[in-house]
């Protein structure tokens, strides 16, 4: 809610994506990094899935999310590493 760390996180998120690409190797990004989504944690609920945590990385995707103003700054970030 606060603009101030709204904008800091933004810039933490573009240092982070920028890290990953500089390192060298395959820069790994999960479905809904590109659109600033949070983890999902209820996979643990799930008998069937609790056992791999890489569900943590699989959310429902939330379409209507990446039409927010975090998910095109976050995507164009991204889009200005690859240049």
């Amino acid at each position: 809610e606060d603009p101030e760390k709204r904008e800091m996180a933004l810039r933490r998120i573009a240092l982070l994506n920028a890290l990953a690409i500089a390192s060298g190797g395959l820069a790994t990004t999960y479905m809904g990094d590109e659109a600033g989504l949070l983890n999902d944690y209820s996979y643990r609920d799930d008998p069937e899935r609790k056992h791999e945590g890489r569900w943590l990385h699989r959310p429902t995707m939330d379409w209507h999310a990446l039409g927010s103003d975090a998910a095109k700054r976050i995507s164009a970030d991204l889009v200005s590493l690859r240049n």
